[in-house]
């Protein structure tokens, strides 16, 4: 802990001016929280002259609420999913409360998707993280999983579920497919084994870049998947639309954040 507090305000202290509340603000991701949040500000506003310490709170967002933190900022991004579902399912003759989904990440955004849409109804079947993957077909209860996962860092040995293999994780079949960790965790061989209605981009482009378009194979579980670019295009956007691998999922990106940040 020590040693990761003098990393932080080293980096803080070498970014410098690069970084403001008013340009380049930085956000907690992988690896960080509110308490390292808080460390960079703290050196910020240490570094910052006296006529700018009461705005230089505000160089780094995610921060602990006795620090100047939001409320709700810690679950924002797992809260806009769900809205997101809200909006699109209906239209799909799809039902939050009668579904169930497969998690990628039990982070963060991962953790609080999965307590959110337990409250809804909604049934985890299977989560995987950089500890392994683990299975329960009466669901996965969230809250239960979280404190887990902040007590041991991962869901790998979580006592009311058995262990997957990834291959199995990917081919489970849920309703609901949300990536919620790093980038290209659905590569084209992941998209031969899905098996799923609806996949939702939680993470930041959780799909390998897209490949040319293939042929359609026939499947008797799925319908076409289309996924969007992962780079904006000048060409006609319905052009721009291939079909991610052999997947047959439906895919939607759920944006929670600019996937590219400038950092000065």
């Amino acid at each position: 802990s020590n040693e990761l507090q003098r990393v932080t305000r080293r980096l803080t202290a070498a970014l410098g001016s690069n970084i403001g509340p008013d340009h380049d603000i930085p956000a907690p991701d992988v690896g960080t929280n509110a308490q390292i949040m808080a460390w960079m500000a703290d050196t910020y506003i240490n570094f910052s002259d006296h006529s700018k310490k009461t705005t230089a709170l505000g160089v780094v967002t995610g921060k602990p609420l006795e620090f100047g933190g939001s409320a709700g900022r810690e679950k924002a991004t797992g809260q806009g999913l769900v809205f997101v579902l809200d909006a699109l399912l209906p239209g799909m003759e799809m039902d939050i409360s009668e579904l169930t989904y497969s998690l990628i990440g039990f982070g963060n955004v991962g953790s609080w998707t999965a307590r959110l849409l337990q409250k809804r109804g909604a049934k985890l079947l299977t989560v995987m993280d950089h500890t392994g993957a683990i299975y329960n077909a009466a669901g996965l209860d969230a809250e239960a999983l979280a404190v887990h996962v902040e007590t041991t860092g991962g869901v790998k040995g979580y006592e009311d579920a058995t262990a997957l293999s990834n291959e199995a994780f990917y081919s489970t079949a849920v309703d609901l497919f949300i990536p919620a960790a790093l980038e290209q965790m659905v590569d084209l061989e992941h998209a031969e084994r899905m098996n799923c209605k609806v996949l939702v981009e939680a993470a930041n482009a959780p799909p390998y870049p897209l490949q040319p378009p293939q042929p359609p194979r026939q499947r008797t579980h799925h319908t076409t998947c289309r996924a969007l670019p992962t780079q904006k295009r000048r060409a006609n956007p319905s052009r721009d639309s291939v079909q991610f691998g052999r997947c047959h999922c439906q895919l939607f990106r759920v944006e929670t954040e600019p996937t590219v940040r400038n950092m000065g």
